[in-house]
């Protein structure tokens, strides 16, 4: 919405003004409450050329109603299962340090060879980054947590197995003394 917002004051110094001109003789008052609520917000939802498509919440209703809650149930834990066991795979290396509690289907972690500092640590950890996202199909972001970089894995593909984690487990090794 604030980039909406920020876009309109570019062109003019009343941005209301200007996006009134998009009504084109109409007002559809039901539409424009948010913006009457909350006289800094301004909301251009309703400008749009998809404002009566927004069924979006159907495709995923009618999955839940063909397939039932228990499948997406086990497909979610076999996830989060998966995960638990890339963070046992990765704490049973030397080099590779788990830096988070692993409570979803996310797994926080870093290459962290002895004699490193945090500088140092960081370089090598964007390196293997790097490498990771050249080679695989793996989606492994990054983040910091109390001031340390890490990687992070969250697993959300139904179709991953543990050969897959093992792979990444064993890149991640390798990578990391490559660099």
């Amino acid at each position: 919405m604030a980039y909406y917002k920020r876009v309109a004051r570019a062109l003019t110094r009343h941005p209301r003004d200007h996006l009134d001109t998009f009504v084109y003789g109409h007002d559809a008052e039901y539409l424009k409450t948010i913006n009457d609520l909350i006289p800094s917000l301004i909301c251009t939802g309703y400008l749009g050329m998809r404002l009566s498509n927004h069924a979006l919440a159907v495709k995923p209703y009618l999955l839940l109603r063909a397939n039932g809650t228990d499948k997406y149930r086990m497909l979610v834990q076999r996830n989060i299962d998966h995960i638990n066991y890339l963070a046992d795979q990765l704490q049973k290396q030397p080099n590779i340090e788990i830096c988070a509690p692993v409570e979803s289907n996310i797994v926080c972690f870093r290459y962290k060879p002895k004699g490193l500092n945090m500088e140092q640590s960081e370089k090598l950890n964007k390196a293997i980054l790097q490498e990771l996202w050249k080679i695989s199909m793996f989606v492994i972001s990054d983040t910091h947590i109390k001031g340390k970089y890490m990687l992070r894995a969250c697993n959300v593909n139904h179709r991953s197995c543990r050969e897959d984690f093992d792979w990444l487990t064993s890149e991640v090794n390798k990578q990391g003394a490559r660099a």
